[in-house]
């Protein structure tokens, strides 16, 4: 540094390029910068609210081939809440609750008040809540159930008298049954070939709880028990995908997807948590899909254990 303010390059700190690096990046472009998509959506908008609920209808075969009612009866979200896990059930109600109570502590803290500025001139606050709200629920590609918490839960504090909740139709809701079978057999199958393997720890599980059959998470320990080799997990894990089967991994030290933990966010105070660095070390995640067979399960068994014994850096 030559100057006050001035480093040894000679440009100024404030002008100075500042490299910008993405933590998380989307799997692929969306679309929003489309012209097309913006006519699309004006003529949709038009045709809502010339035709009402019959355009409404009409646009839910088009896009949603649904053809069936709009409106969700009393009876149906019953139903649909009984064929929950009671865990799932008990995770939504954390959620909610937190969401609701914060929501509350929000609106608290705001006050209605009055101020007379000069004689007859008053001015002041006062919170009132919207007639209606619209909540819009996504049933896409970023389905969660905290987008329905977030804006249902808030409304319903602020003191909204009629909150409507909108989400595409999933015709394939009937499957999920049947799909959730297959899932939780192929689950079932690669749990035990992966286990198999002395190297390969399955989570155990209190008797009632099941797991989410769409991935498996395991743990690669090291030859004493204890967390492997970082060197060693990177090793394997780059070999297993050059032959086609890509693992999450929860060690590396830059996230990746959405294999990020504690230590790189950057919102948090730095921090050292010993036994959860130790669980992450191993810990990984592998993608379940539905058109997997049991030859699939095999084969990927296989490349896993075949990726841990080419790779020259041994487990510590």
């Amino acid at each position: 540094m030559g100057t006050a303010g001035m480093p040894s390059g000679g440009v100024p700190c404030e002008h100075r390029a500042v490299t910008r690096r993405y933590l998380k990046e989307a799997s692929r472009p969306l679309n929003v910068a489309d012209p097309k998509v913006g006519r699309r959506v004006a003529e949709l908008l038009v045709a809502l609210e010339a035709g009402g609920e019959e355009e409404a209808a009409s646009l839910a075969a088009e896009f949603d081939d649904w053809s069936g009612p709009i409106e969700v009866t009393v009876d149906e979200i019953a139903s649909a809440t009984g064929s929950l896990p009671p865990t799932v059930i008990d995770d939504i109600a954390f959620a909610h609750r937190h969401i609701r109570d914060f929501a509350r502590a929000q609106r608290d803290s705001m006050f209605e008040f009055a101020v007379e500025l000069s004689p007859g001139l008053t001015v002041g606050q006062r919170l009132v809540p919207v007639e209606v709200a619209g909540c819009y629920v996504p049933a896409g590609r970023f389905a969660h159930v905290a987008s329905a918490l977030m804006s249902v839960a808030t409304a319903s504090v602020a003191g909204v008298d009629q909150v409507f909740v909108a989400s595409p139709a999933r015709p394939q809701l009937v499957e999920l049954p049947a799909r959730a079978a297959t899932w939780s057999d192929r689950y079932r199958t690669l749990a035990a070939l992966l286990a198999a393997d002395s190297r390969i720890r399955i989570p155990n599980r209190p008797d009632g709880e099941e797991a989410a059959p769409s991935s498996i998470q395991f743990s690669v320990t090291g030859s004493d028990g204890g967390p492997p080799d970082q060197a060693w997990m990177g090793g394997w894990l780059e070999v297993a995908a050059g032959r086609g089967v890509h693992v999450k991994w929860f060690g590396r030290d830059e996230p990746v997807g959405f294999t990020s933990r504690y230590d790189h966010w950057r919102y948090a105070d730095e921090q050292v948590l010993h036994t959860t660095s130790a669980v992450l070390a191993g810990l990984c995640d592998l993608r379940i899909p539905l058109s997997m067979t049991d030859a699939h399960c095999r084969d990927v068994a296989t490349v896993i254990r075949g990726a841990m014994d080419a790779t020259s850096f041994g487990p510590a």
